[in-house]
C-alpha cells in the first residue's frame, strides 16, 4: 500500500455490501471502495490469476444478489452499472484512506485507455499518410515540385 499506485479489483460503494458504520464518512456513496489488492510479485503467477477469476465471480455473485433500487444515494444508474459484466476488472489505482478509516480508490485504468485511443488514432493516420505517399500521382507530384502535398507533407506527432 506505500506504492503509488496499485493493481486490484475495486468496486462502487453499497451499504448493503460494504455495510455503514455511525462514523461513516457520507459521501463514500460516490467512491470506488479496494476490494482486493493484488501484490506486483504475484500479479505475474498462473495460480494468482485464476484466483482473480475466482474472485471476479465471487464478488459478481455478491453483487447481484444485494442489487436493490436505491441502493446508491448518488449514482443513478448504479444497478445498470453494477449489472455489466465488465464491472468487477482488475484496474489500477491510487489509494485514499478518508478521516473515518475507510479505503477509498481513484481508478487511473481509464485514463490509460483513453490514451490508447488517442495513440492508435495517430498511428492510423500516420498508416493512412505513408500509403498516400506511395501512391503513384503523389510520388510524381513530389519529383515535380520537390515536395509531398499539403495534406501528407507532416506526420503528426501528437
Amino acid at each position: 500500500m506505500n506504492n503509488k499506485f496499485n493493481i486490484g479489483i475495486c468496486e462502487l460503494y453499497n451499504e448493503h455490501i460494504h455495510g455503514r458504520t455511525k462514523d461513516s464518512n457520507e459521501n463514500i456513496d460516490a467512491h470506488y471502495v479496494v476490494t482486493n489488492i493484488i501484490k506486483r510479485s504475484k500479479f505475474m503467477n498462473n495460480g494468482y490469476l485464476n484466483n482473480i477469476t475466482n474472485i471476479k465471480n465471487n464478488l459478481n455473485t455478491i453483487t447481484n444478489l444485494n442489487i436493490n433500487k436505491n441502493s446508491n444515494k448518488i449514482i443513478r444508474d448504479y444497478d445498470n452499472i453494477i449489472k455489466n459484466t465488465n464491472y468487477i476488472k482488475l484496474d489500477i489505482f491510487s489509494i485514499h484512506i478518508l478521516d473515518t478509516k475507510e479505503c477509498i480508490a481513484i481508478i487511473k485504468t481509464h485514463f490509460i485507455r483513453l490514451i490508447q485511443k488517442h495513440w492508435k488514432n495517430v498511428l492510423k493516420e500516420r498508416k493512412r499518410k505513408i500509403q498516400e505517399c506511395k501512391m503513384f500521382k503523389n510520388l510524381l507530384y513530389r519529383e515535380v515540385h520537390g515536395t509531398w502535398i499539403k495534406d501528407i507533407r507532416y506526420l503528426n506527432l501528437i
